[in-house]
C-alpha cells in the first residue's frame, strides 16, 4: 500500500523495536520524522549498544570504546528526530540468539503494555542483512505482540525489489558485505508491500542527517561514491510487510 505522509496518522502510537543503534535510522527515520510532525507518540527500544559492530575508522572511533560512542550517536540521532522516549535493553551485541528469549519477550511485553502502541515496527524475519540479532529481535517483537493481547499491527522493515535492483545490487558487488551476512536480502515488490512510504525531499534530507549522526557506522558510505548511491537509495522510500 502506497502511504502518503497524511496517512501516517492512521498508525497511531508507534513503537520501534531494534537490535542496534542505527537500525532505527536505516529502517524508519522517515516514518519517525513524519509521525513526530503529526505529533504522534513514537517510542523506540534498542536491544544492544552495538559495541561488537564494525567501526568506520579505528583511530577516530576505537573498537574498545564503540559501545559508548554508539550510545552517544544514537542519542544525537533521536534528538534530531524529536524522539524523547527510548529504552536500552543492554543485551550483548551479537548475542541475542543465545540470550534467554523468555526474559527478553517479557521485557518487551511489559514495555508494550505500558506504551500501548497501535503499530510496532521491527525487521522482517530474515533481518534484511541476515544478522542473527536482527532475526532474533524480530522473533522477540512478534512474540511480545502476541503476549501483550493489545490490538497492535506489527510491521517488518524489508528491502523493496525495485530499490535493490536499481541501486543496491551493484553497490553490493562493489562494496562487499554491505548486507553483512547475506549475498542478497529478501525483497518484495513495492506494489506488494503492506506499507510503502515514498519520502518527501525534506524528509529524505532529514533521514540522511539522522544517518550522519552515527558516523562510526556510516561515514565510509558517505565518503564512497558507491556508498553514497546506496545510502541515498535508502532515503527515498521505506517499506514494510506485516508480520
Amino acid at each position: 500500500m502506497q502511504c502518503q505522509p497524511a496517512d501516517i496518522k492512521q498508525l497511531g502510537t508507534i513503537l520501534g523495536i531494534w537490535a542496534h543503534p542505527d537500525d532505527e535510522a536505516w529502517a524508519m527515520a522517515g516514518l519517525i520524522a513524519i509521525a513526530r510532525r503529526n505529533q504522534q507518540r513514537v517510542v523506540l527500544i534498542t536491544a544492544t549498544r552495538g559495541d561488537a559492530g564494525k567501526t568506520a575508522n579505528e583511530t577516530r572511533w576505537p573498537q574498545t570504546q564503540l559501545g559508548e560512542i554508539r550510545t552517544k550517536e544514537l542519542e544525537d540521532c533521536l534528538r534530531l528526530l524529536d524522539v524523547s522516549e527510548h529504552y536500552w535493553l543492554d543485551y550483548e551485541d551479537g548475542g541475542l540468539a543465545a540470550a534467554g528469549s523468555a526474559t527478553a519477550v517479557k521485557q518487551l511485553t511489559d514495555i508494550m503494555n505500558d506504551v500501548r502502541p497501535d503499530s510496532v515496527f521491527t525487521f522482517e524475519p530474515n533481518g534484511i542483512t541476515g544478522h542473527s540479532d536482527h532475526k532474533t529481535i524480530c522473533s522477540w517483537a512478534h512474540q511480545a505482540v502476541s503476549e501483550s493481547n493489545l490490538p497492535v499491527t506489527a510491521y517488518g522493515a524489508i528491502e523493496s525489489a525495485e530499490n535493490y535492483e536499481q541501486a543496491c545490487c551493484d553497490c553490493q558487488t562493489i562494496l562487499k558485505d554491505i548486507y553483512f551476512n547475506t549475498d542478497k536480502p529478501v525483497t518484495k515488490p513495492m506494489n506488494k508491500m503492506d506499507l510503502c512510504i515514498p519520502l518527501p525531499t525534506d524528509i529524505q534530507d532529514l533521514k540522511l542527517r539522522a544517518l550522519k549522526c552515527q558516523p562510526s557506522q556510516t561515514k565510509q558510505l558517505f565518503d564512497d561514491p558507491e556508498g553514497l548511491i546506496f545510502i541515498k537509495a535508502h532515503a527515498r522510500c521505506e517499506c514494510f510487510t506485516k508480520l
